[in-house]
């Protein structure tokens, strides 16, 4: 008998006598969850249909209507994410950022230049350098 997994529709192709008489719950072994799978009906016999009305020819437009569905990518479960105009002010913005965060530097370096000098005694040489020392 072939079960498909309802989940992620593997499918399994299980002999009826394992199966048994009564319902039986399955795992499937690749996304691992249970459901309940009905036993397999008796074989029918062929002969006894003969109180059965003649079977009804399909027509062709029929038999499209039928047809199968076109198969589906296994990415069609995969979750859809939105993707955001993008925009030039977030760079732009970092940059300016950036270029704030070098100016207070130096302005602090400048500023607090006899502190520092005072502090740390190999800042005078540059600071001597730049000829601010």
């Amino acid at each position: 008998m072939h079960i498909v997994c309802p989940s992620c529709e593997a499918i399994y192709d299980v002999p009826d006598a394992k199966l048994g008489a009564a319902p039986r719950q399955v795992r499937c072994a690749k996304c691992s969850i249970v459901w309940t799978v009905d036993p397999p009906h008796p074989a029918i016999d062929p002969h006894d249909d003969a109180d059965l009305p003649p079977p009804i020819a399909i027509t062709p437009m029929i038999a499209e209507h039928y047809a199968e569905p076109a198969p589906i990518a296994a990415t069609h479960r995969l979750p859809t994410t939105q993707k955001r105009p993008s925009t030039a002010i977030a760079p732009a913005i970092a940059w300016l950022v950036s270029l704030a965060v070098l100016v207070a530097a130096g302005w602090t370096m400048i500023a607090w230049r006899v502190p520092i000098m005072q502090l740390w005694a190999p800042s005078q040489r540059l600071y001597q350098w730049l000829g601010l020392g």
